[in-house]
């Protein structure tokens, strides 16, 4: 039966959108690294856009969602500033706007916590180092994790005050 069988079009369409789908299987991705996927498996561009635009369209991919979701997990789990994440999501090709909307989940008080939770949990590992050492190190914990000068010292007089007072 002729009008059963797929064109090559439909072949090569059904091919990288099966390449992408495997891609989304493993974890989360945003647009353009499912896109890198298909490019390393030479898809030719025109049909990785048209399988882009059709994965968006039946919602498997949503770069808001994953940056939101991005955003929330490196916040919580890793105590990333939003700084820092706002520079992993824009390496991973997320838009501007998506970027500031994830952004807004996290605000400058829970910014301020996570600072200082993390600040206690490396000074935790700081016990038997001088004091200006310790302050030294922290320092950088919190600004390799993106914390800006008002957070990182202010979490680090804290933590320091609290380790005098014990």
């Amino acid at each position: 039966m002729v009008w059963l069988e797929a064109d090559e079009h439909t072949i090569a369409f059904e091919a990288a959108r099966d390449i992408a789908l495997r891609r989304l299987e493993r974890s989360l991705a945003c647009r353009s690294q499912v896109q890198q996927a298909l490019e390393r498996k030479q898809v030719d561009p025109d049909l990785i856009e048209q399988v882009l635009d059709r994965l968006e369209e039946v919602g498997l991919l949503d770069d808001l969602a994953y940056a939101q979701t991005l955003a929330r997990t490196r916040f919580r789990e890793k105590f990333a500033a939003r700084r820092a994440i706002a520079s992993e999501l824009k390496t991973k090709g997320i838009s501007a706007a998506n970027i500031a909307a994830a952004l807004e989940q996290i605000d400058d008080a829970d910014e301020a916590q996570a600072a200082l939770a993390l600040a206690r949990k490396k000074a935790a590992t700081l016990t038997n180092v001088e004091p200006a050492v310790a302050k030294r190190r922290l320092a950088g914990a919190l600004q390799r994790k993106g914390y800006g000068p008002a957070d990182t010292w202010h979490a680090i007089e804290v933590v320091m005050g609290e380790q005098l007072t014990n």
